[in-house]
């Protein structure tokens, strides 16, 4: 094996070993339990209500079955209600993202 840094030729190599620890994909305190979106069907407007502070430094995505963002704005409080009014019929998805980036998905279904 030649050494590219030192141009040298190697006789024995050298083995790195890593340990990796994996993140959570969610905690206690921000989970699919954690916020509720309702009604669900919706028709003029839906909720989001969290039942922590885990709305602190969140953001609510949505975006349509094409995965074109319709909607974005920050939770603000532990019920947020977010007009869809001018939204058209569908199914959505609403992505709910924190500043550590943990998120949550839900399901919306507009009629």
């Amino acid at each position: 094996v030649f050494d590219l840094v030192n141009n040298t030729y190697l006789s024995a190599f050298t083995i790195f070993i890593a340990h990796f620890e994996p993140l959570p994909l969610s905690n206690s305190n921000f989970d699919s339990n954690t916020f509720l979106l309702y009604p669900n069907p919706s028709t003029n407007a839906f909720v989001v209500q969290c039942a922590t502070t885990a709305y602190e430094k969140t953001t609510l995505t949505l975006f349509d079955m094409l995965g074109k963002k319709i909607h974005q704005q920050p939770l603000t409080s532990n019920q947020t209600t977010i007009t869809t009014a001018n939204f058209a019929k569908g199914i959505y998805v609403v992505k709910i993202t924190s500043d550590e980036n943990r998120v949550v998905i839900k399901k919306l279904v507009i009629e």
